[in-house]
């Protein structure tokens, strides 16, 4: 007994004119379709579109550097663990003897600039923060020297890193927001929109010293909490979310820094966006029989 197959349309529908039993005509099926979407890939009718991997922590926030000043501060030996999509952040926490508007902050790491995302900068305050990053295209593959200057009179100075992989590199940043509060708490100033599989990440510091026992943010995990041996200086927190699904950090969300003191404080939320990754979509866009294969 013999079957045969004709194509019924451009769609890649396959029609079976059945002359056998039912385990032929399921094995002959199998073996065609196979066949086909082998054809289809070399002519180029299988294409990829975007998906998402997920933004994971590649090295936790780590406190690297503290001191009155930072003119410039240089932390020797510093690397970026290897990984796919990376992404390296570096916060830098300030803090002034009198409320200060401008300051500035650069930083390199092995000869390589990072790159402001933002600052506090433009309010009058004493108590600043600052975060920048290097995209994977530019991060050193040697260790260096990671060098920090921090503007102004300063009477402390925080530098604390992290890096992630599976960030996108084109949109890198869905969302940030840079705030300072008058108080031991800080608190957001604009809302933070975060993605499906990206993360959102908190950085903040509190004119307090060695007193804060604790800190938390609605829907954050604690990835560091560092309180300066000198109570001359401050305390700093990070925290990330790793999203499951599409999400927002509120406008008016409040880190909370149990056992505070000083009534001056700083936050930056970031959201960072997951890499595209890979799913194969067949036919050619325009055909409604068009299917996508995870």
């Amino acid at each position: 007994m013999n079957k045969t197959w004709s194509e019924a349309n451009m769609n890649g529908q396959l029609v079976a004119k059945r002359h056998g039993g039912l385990w032929r005509q399921s094995v002959s099926r199998v073996l065609s379709v196979t066949l086909l979407l082998g054809l289809m890939l070399c002519g180029g009718l299988l294409t990829a579109s975007g998906a998402s991997a997920a933004v994971t922590a590649l090295q936790a926030w780590t406190q690297r550097y503290e001191a009155a000043t930072a003119n410039p501060a240089t932390i020797a030996a510093q690397s970026v663990s290897a990984g796919s999509n990376r992404l390296y952040l570096v916060a830098v926490g300030a803090e002034y003897g009198t409320a200060t508007a401008t300051y500035t902050v650069t930083a390199t790491l092995n000869g390589v600039a990072v790159t402001q995302l933002g600052s506090t900068n433009g309010t009058s305050a004493r108590q600043h923060i600052w975060l920048g990053y290097i995209k994977e295209a530019n991060i050193p593959a040697a260790a260096g020297n990671l060098s920090v200057t921090v503007s102004g009179t300063t009477s402390g100075v925080q530098v604390h890193t992290a890096s992630y992989q599976g960030v996108d590199q084109t949109t890198t940043f869905n969302a940030s927001n840079f705030a300072y509060t008058a108080a031991v708490n800080p608190v957001t100033t604009a809302a933070v929109a975060y993605l499906n599989g990206g993360a959102a990440v908190l950085v903040a510091d509190t004119g307090s010293g060695n007193t804060v026992t604790a800190a938390s943010a609605p829907g954050f995990t604690q990835a560091l909490l560092y309180n300066s041996p000198t109570n001359n200086f401050f305390s700093f927190w990070a925290a990330n979310i790793f999203a499951g699904a599409n999400g927002s950090v509120a406008s008016g969300t409040t880190v909370t820094f149990t056992g505070g003191a000083s009534a001056r404080a700083a936050v930056a939320v970031a959201a960072l966006n997951p890499a595209a990754g890979n799913t194969t979509t067949v036919g050619n866009g325009t055909n409604p029989g068009n299917a996508t294969l995870a």
